[in-house]
C-alpha cells in the first residue's frame, strides 16, 4: 500500500480505512487487533475490495458487519500471500452503509442495558409457568444463557460468548425484557 493508515481505530474509522484501501485499489490483509483484549481480526482486499473477513466469532459479511462496532484496535495492512475464497459479496459501499447502521443498532441496545460490570442471574421465579409464555431459544441463545451464573458480569458474558456484539446486546436485551434474567444489586 503506498498510503500510510492511521495507526489506530481511536484515530480513523473502518469506514474510512476501507474507502482509502479502495482508492488504492490495494489487495492484501488489513489486520485489526483489539488493545484491550488482543482479539484479532482480518479483512482481506482484492484491488480494493473486500472479499473476505475473520473475527474470533466469525466470518464472511458478518465479520466485517461486526467489525464496525470495535471503536479501539492497532490497524496493519500487508500484501497478504495469499488472498481466501470471496465470502463477501456485497460493495464496498454496501457494506459501509450496512455496518454503519448495524453499529447504530447496537450502540441503540447497549444504551439499555445494565453497565457492563452488573452480574446477571437466571430469575427462577419466572421460570414457574404462571405466566403461561413460552420462550423459544436457539441453541446459541441456550449456550450465552448458560453464562448467566450469577457470577460472570455482562462484560464476561459479551466477553465469553461466541456471538458479535450485536447479536449478544439484542439477545441480552431481549432476555432482560421478558425477565429471564435479572441484574443482581
Amino acid at each position: 500500500l503506498t498510503v500510510e493508515l492511521p495507526a489506530n481505530l481511536r484515530e480513523t474509522t473502518l469506514a474510512e480505512l476501507i474507502q482509502l484501501i479502495e482508492l488504492h485499489s490495494a489487495s492484501g490483509r488489513l489486520q485489526i487487533i483489539k488493545t484491550d483484549t488482543d482479539e484479532r481480526a482480518s479483512i482481506f482486499f482484492t484491488q480494493g475490495q473486500v472479499v473476505h473477513a475473520t473475527t474470533p466469532r466469525c466470518q464472511g459479511e458478518d465479520a466485517i458487519i461486526e467489525l464496525f462496532s470495535w471503536d479501539k484496535g492497532k490497524i496493519l495492512f500487508s500484501e497478504a500471500s495469499a488472498i481466501p475464497p470471496r465470502s463477501i459479496n456485497l460493495s464496498n459501499t454496501d457494506i459501509i452503509i450496512k455496518g454503519l447502521g448495524e453499529a447504530q443498532e447496537t450502540a441503540e441496545f447497549m444504551i439499555g442495558l445494565p453497565p457492563m460490570p452488573t452480574v446477571l442471574r437466571l430469575n427462577t421465579s419466572s421460570m414457574s409457568g404462571d405466566s403461561g409464555e413460552k420462550i423459544t431459544l436457539d441453541i446459541s441463545e441456550w449456550n450465552f444463557l448458560i453464562l448467566v451464573d450469577g457470577r460472570r458480569t455482562l462484560q464476561q458474558i459479551f466477553d465469553e460468548c461466541n456471538l458479535s456484539q450485536s447479536q449478544a446486546a439484542k439477545l441480552i436485551g431481549r432476555l432482560l425484557e421478558q425477565k429471564v434474567v435479572v441484574p443482581i444489586r
